[in-house]
């Protein structure tokens, strides 16, 4: 992710916050979030499906992030055993 990306990431997760805090449903506030990335890509491009990709990215780096984080938090916890290693 680029510096630009990142700070953009640091704000929108600092206002999801405040939303949650507030008493917003995180699937509520997840919809509002998809539905706006998606309009903004559709705006931007004069409605083409070339914003797809773009989204579709976003969630698959946070889905790799989630992995990479349970992962860690796995190893952790088995004392620093790999995932995927057999213990006798």
């Amino acid at each position: 992710m680029s510096e630009e990306q990142e700070e953009i990431c640091r704000k929108v997760r600092s206002m999801t916050r405040s939303l949650i805090k507030k008493g917003a449903e995180p699937s509520d506030v997840s919809f509002a979030l998809s539905l706006i990335a998606t309009e903004l890509g559709l705006e931007v491009t004069d409605g083409s499906i070339s914003v797809f990709p773009v989204v579709m990215s976003g969630i698959t780096h946070a889905v790799a992030n989630a992995v990479e984080e349970s992962a860690d938090s796995s190893e952790a916890d088995e004392g620093g055993v790999p995932a995927g290693a057999i213990l006798h």
